[in-house]
């Protein structure tokens, strides 16, 4: 390895790059997690920043206002539509790893995830359209907002995402006509579970294994940056049996409730064989991995499409209009996180190209 004088300006970066060039990529990362651990850099990765609770976290770039204004433009242009076939739409505001009433920032770094939904929800107010804050959740309680996301993942746990469920529920229930046990709602009918990282399923009589790593943030700093973690699921107590249909991994198959089994972000078809009536059609971000397990329970068909699927391509996405007049779903329920604003994500729900496209950000 190249000698370096001490004191040189960039000996740091120059000897980070021969040792890049030398290691394989997984050494490579690993031994990258645990210098940054040791500087305790604010900025560990592009995009990616520690918090002074020690949680990682992506923010995303700066966008304008103007793109705000045209992402609320095209859902209010879809209610619109939807309230043409009698149709109701309801927007779910999921939370922002950084919390509004506790954002925990580095000193010096600014992220504008909650004023950008803050604007957004302001114009659905305006203009009527049905939605859920689930940042309010922990309004008076902001430290458990952390506590009910992943350290070294950018997503929240089954807790959270079980509590913004229930606030779906109860607005299904009280304006929308759905029928819900109250053995549905409440947590205590449910168990806490560790996922494995691997989804096993049968097609054709054919093993048919998934593997995920169930980590997100943290695969760009190695495994020793945080100590290992696994997803985790709540899956009920009571009694369930569905039938699910994943066209892209040729899965289909009945079982009871299999959180893990919708785990991938790619196109599913639910039927809940204990539930006679109602349909869902779900559209969500990556927030939807853990979140849309619970829907199912409510209704007797859902269908989920995933908006990751519009920058990553690794299946052909719906026209939402054509599935809306196939499927005939009694609700359609967006579900975004302010993370994710100023992408080709809310184009999805127009007829036309959002000029923001322009400059909509990278970040995964």
């Amino acid at each position: 390895m190249t000698a370096y004088k001490i004191g040189s300006h960039n000996a740091v970066n120059l000897a980070e790059q021969e040792i890049k060039d030398s290691l394989p990529r997984k050494a490579y990362i690993n031994f990258y997690g645990v210098i940054q651990y040791f500087l305790k850099k604010d900025m560990v990765a592009q995009h990616y920043y520690r918090l002074k609770n020690g949680y990682l976290v992506i923010l995303p770039p700066p966008i304008s206002k103007d793109c705000i204004e045209d992402d609320a433009e095209y859902i209010i242009q879809f209610r619109d539509w939807l309230q043409e076939r009698d149709i109701p739409l309801i927007y779910i505001e999921a939370p922002h790893k950084v919390c509004k009433f506790l954002p925990e920032l580095p000193r010096g770094i600014t992220d504008k995830s909650n004023e950008n939904a803050d604007l957004l929800l302001q114009k659905f107010q305006t203009f009527g359209i049905e939605y859920i804050d689930a940042r309010d959740l922990c309004r008076d309680t902001p430290q458990l907002h952390y506590e009910m996301f992943y350290k070294g993942d950018t997503h929240w746990k089954p807790e959270y995402a079980f509590r913004t469920f229930v606030e779906l529920a109860r607005l299904l229930k009280n304006k929308h006509g759905f029928s819900i046990p109250e053995e549905i709602l409440d947590i205590k009918n449910y168990e806490l579970q560790e996922s494995s990282g691997r989804i096993v399923s049968f097609a054709d009589e054919k093993p048919n294994v998934i593997n995920f790593r169930p980590v997100d943030i943290q695969k760009n700093v190695g495994d020793f940056y945080l100590p290992p973690e696994h997803y985790q699921f709540l899956c009920p107590r009571f009694k369930t049996r569905f039938n699910y249909q994943i066209p892209s991994y040729n899965i289909h198959q009945e079982s009871k409730f299999n959180p893990e089994l919708m785990m991938p972000l790619r196109q599913i078809h639910v039927e809940n064989k204990m539930v006679s009536s109602k349909k869902i059609l779900l559209v969500t971000d990556s927030f939807g991995m853990v979140f849309k397990c619970f829907p199912t329970l409510i209704c007797h068909e859902m269908d989920y499409i995933a908006l990751n699927q519009l920058e990553l391509q690794a299946e052909k996405v719906p026209d939402i209009h054509a599935r809306v007049e196939e499927f005939k779903p009694d609700v359609v329920i967006v579900l975004q996180t302010g993370r994710n604003f100023a992408k080709e994500r809310f184009a999805y729900f127009g007829s036309s190209k959002s000029p923001c496209e322009k400059t909509q950000n990278t970040v995964k």
